[in-house]
């Protein structure tokens, strides 16, 4: 990627560049919270009293290793992490901490859900995970999954790409809001994804279903639905104060029948603003009536 500088800023002195490493992410990572890709071309420095960029070199030529980047520490969570164990399908422990969501929500009963082996071998080492099928007494059901990052960043992603590695083909992205009452009114912001899969329902037999997955990222008082808001937040935090937020990315999905998308997408509302209070630490503000989708403002 080419980089000109702007003409109100000057190119910083040879003495004030970082130093150049050798990069020791493995190809497909991601080096910058700023980078829409997978791969990083741009890294943040600080260059004498005020920040700006400074372009970086790909993770095959090495890459620049800020000072600011190499000082950072971690914030905290805003979900309740708890020192319960996670498994994969083959019932092995792979993790001794994981993310506290309750047995009961409602009426609704619940059961563990193991990280799937692609998990486990795609994401950073130091990722916690939390996630559980909840199913009501009339059958109905919702999984509720939560990927929290740790020191590696590379943990959160766009959820659009997970879904359709699944099959899913999204036909609508609809950004809107939750009613949630504890520990104070308050509107949860959400994106809503309706798309549409082929469910096998025997050897031979195919039925077309429609899924709604609801999704939403989280920090230490910081609370989004939009993607590119929380790669913003993530940035300014770790130039302001050298602390890169430890996001995590919360899901719900449930499937339906076509036709039953309004029906399924008011019980998962309804389900989502119970267990909520559970397990998130952080809320919106007591205003979000009139707020906007937004919990906090960079």
């Amino acid at each position: 990627m080419s980089f000109a500088w702007p003409a109100s800023l000057s190119p910083p002195k040879l003495s004030d560049r970082p130093r150049a490493i050798p990069c020791t992410k493995a190809p497909g990572s991601a080096c910058c919270p700023t980078c829409r890709r997978l791969s990083a071309c741009w890294r943040w420095d600080i260059g004498w009293a005020r920040a700006r960029r400074a372009p970086s070199r790909c993770w095959r030529r090495g890459r620049y290793e800020s000072p600011l980047l190499q000082h950072s520490g971690l914030g905290l969570a805003g979900l309740k992490v708890v020192p319960r164990p996670i498994y994969d399908p083959e019932g092995k422990v792979v993790g001794t901490n994981s993310v506290y969501l309750p047995e009961q929500v409602l009426n609704y009963s619940s059961e563990p859900v193991p990280v799937t082996t692609l998990e486990l071998g795609w994401l950073p080492k130091d990722t916690t995970y939390g996630r559980r099928v909840y199913k009501a007494p009339d059958g109905f059901e919702t999984m509720v999954s939560v990927v929290l990052m740790g020191t590696d960043r590379t943990s959160i992603h766009q959820p659009q790409y997970c879904l359709t590695g699944q099959g899913w083909r999204i036909d609508q992205s609809e950004m809107t809001t939750i009613p949630v009452e504890r520990p104070h009114s308050y509107d949860l912001p959400v994106m809503k994804l309706t798309a549409t899969g082929v469910r096998k329902a025997g050897t031979a037999d195919k039925t077309v279903v429609r899924s709604l997955y609801v999704y939403w990222f989280v920090a230490d008082h910081e609370l989004t639905a939009d993607h590119l808001q929380r790669m913003w937040w993530m940035a300014r935090d770790l130039i302001r104060t050298g602390t890169s937020q430890r996001w995590a990315y919360v899901s719900c999905l449930a499937i339906c029948v076509p036709g039953q998308e309004e029906a399924t997408f008011r019980r998962m509302k309804q389900f989502i603003g119970a267990a909520v209070p559970e397990f998130q630490l952080t809320t919106g503000p007591s205003d979000a009536r009139t707020a906007s989708l937004t919990a906090t403002t960079p």
